[in-house]
């Protein structure tokens, strides 16, 4: 804890020393700038002129409103960023959590480290085949010890009593900067629905000292086709040791929008050195231009992948997140949507507001790196095309979005059965899917849903811990964003809806800056 703070401490002093010099900085350019005033009227009838133009870019996508899964509406932009420039790597790129010791030591020998960590996942089966697989394991003692304790383990553990009581929570794209990102042009809204790197490694720090671990959303409840041919969703058992607790976590929107560019973010998801996914990050010089490109782990699934390394038991049988994306912007970092970036677009014409030279390139990039994301355990979800309300929209618009997302990012990613509802709008209401009333309010919504293969469905619940619903060939759940909304109001003495899971005051970033208020 100490050395935390001793970071901190020094973060902050370096943040104090960076804003001083920009001010010095701008007061020098202001006295400039008068100063090239003053001489342009001295000058003026001699024919001396000067003009500087700036040109603003929309950043929008299909629809309005991009980050509002928490209450607070988005309203379209238009302008260009004013953010500080990077002048050196932020603080965060310094140093590395301390994310304390291993959960599993190593013995010097990879494959009984291997087994050893599939038992910290709560996998002792796969652990035995692993070691019960082996040439030499009839006349190998240690690796015979390791089974009868990995059997002992396995005896030990508990059915979790309700799937209907289990957490989800979700994030967007993690702040990499704070100082950059909220006093850039949308740092009101980032200060709502956003994240900071700092926050977010103290939030996963909390919950698994609390005795959260990580599930998948199949691994509480799955389609399973019955004896007379129709599908049921069943419930299934996650088994745990005593006081533990799943919780699925899931990311929205990770598309490294356009909009995000310039304001303290990650720019893309790419493959490392090491064959795992990690984090790009374009830093830009006083004129806009990209001056460098560092990499590391900028965001949720890096950061994730890095504390589940070191501490497996926060993971249940190899489960990390969803990742939730939209296409109108591309996927993961790279500009894949034909429909906005193709050449010579003429199907959409309403809709192709840029142009990517490189798309073909981006989408080999974007489906080599979404497969190397699968491969390390994580899901994708469906976050629709445009970012719209799916519950208010025309039903033109509804079908043509879904059709849209299928079209342009499925072929990316490979299919998938999960929908997380963009602006945590549902189609219906609490009742369930296949109820009379709520058939008479969205029948056909339901029905594309289930067609194009969605089997999970989930919203945002703000109102409670945990909220699962189960249909009949369904499974929906509501999630509880985990942002700036939640940590000041839990802060400034509002209602505290994270207390189970950290302590807001422990973790809120000392730069996040206090909320405006109309």
């Amino acid at each position: 804890m100490a050395k935390r703070e001793n970071m901190r401490r020094r973060r902050r002093r370096r943040a104090i020393i960076r804003n001083r010099i920009i001010f010095a900085v701008l007061i020098v350019v202001l006295i400039a700038l008068c100063t090239a005033l003053a001489y342009v009227l001295k000058n003026r009838g001699n024919g001396d002129s000067s003009s500087s133009e700036v040109t603003t870019e929309a950043a929008q996508g299909e629809n309005e409103s991009q980050n509002g899964e928490s209450q607070a509406t988005v309203e379209p932009t238009t302008g260009v960023s004013t953010t500080t420039p990077v002048e050196e790597l932020p603080d965060t790129f310094e140093t590395e959590p301390d994310w304390g010791e291993p959960t599993v030591a190593s013995t010097g020998n990879a494959v009984l480290d291997e087994a050893n960590r599939l038992a910290a996942m709560y996998d002792y089966d796969a652990a035995i085949e692993l070691l019960q697989g082996q040439a030499d394991y009839s006349s190998n003692q240690e690796y015979a010890k390791a089974v009868t304790n990995y059997e002992t383990e396995k005896s030990k553990l508990v059915k979790w009593a309700d799937n209907t009581q289990i957490t989800h929570v979700f994030f967007h794209s993690l702040v990499v900067e704070p100082t950059v990102a909220f006093s850039s042009y949308k740092g009101n809204e980032y200060n709502e629905v956003m994240t900071t790197v700092d926050e977010f490694c103290k939030i996963i720090q909390s919950m698994y000292d609390k005795g959260y671990v990580l599930v998948k959303i199949h691994d509480i409840a799955e389609i399973q086709v019955q004896e007379d041919g129709t599908e049921k969703m069943v419930q299934k058992e996650i088994m745990l040791p005593e006081g533990k607790k799943p919780f699925v976590l899931s990311v929205d929107d990770v598309c490294y929008y356009e909009y995000m560019e310039k304001t303290g973010f990650a720019s893309r998801l790419v493959i490392g050195g090491d064959g795992m996914v990690t984090n790009e990050m374009d830093i830009y010089d006083e004129n806009g231009n990209v001056t460098n490109t560092v990499t590391g782990s900028f965001d949720v699934l890096p950061i994730l992948e890095d504390f589940i390394k070191v501490h497996p038991d926060f993971s249940y049988k190899g489960a990390k997140g969803i990742i939730a994306l939209t296409g109108y912007n591309g996927i993961l970092g790279y500009r894949t949507s034909d429909i906005s970036y193709g050449p010579g677009n003429t199907t959409y014409p309403d809709a192709h507001l840029w142009d990517n030279p490189n798309i073909e390139e981006d989408k080999q990039k974007a489906k080599t790196v979404a497969e190397a994301i699968k491969n390390q355990g994580w899901e994708f979800a469906s976050h629709s095309w445009g970012h719209p309300d799916l519950q208010t929209i025309s039903e033109e618009h509804f079908m043509r979005d879904t059709d849209w997302w299928e079209a342009e990012v499925e072929p990316l990613i490979g299919e998938t059965d999960i929908l997380i509802f963009p602006k945590g709008s549902d189609i219906g209401s609490w009742r369930t899917y296949d109820d009379p009333e709520q058939l008479a309010v969205t029948p056909s919504r339901y029905a594309k849903l289930k067609e194009v293969g969605f089997d999970y469905f989930c919203n945002v619940d703000g109102s409670v811990t945990a909220w699962v619903q189960f249909g009949s060939d369904y499974m929906r759940q509501g999630r509880r964003n985990l942002d700036g909304t939640r940590l000041w109001e839990a802060v400034n003495g509002g209602k505290d809806r994270v207390s189970d899971l950290f302590d807001a005051k422990s973790v809120i970033d000392p730069l996040r800056p206090e909320p405006k208020t109309e």
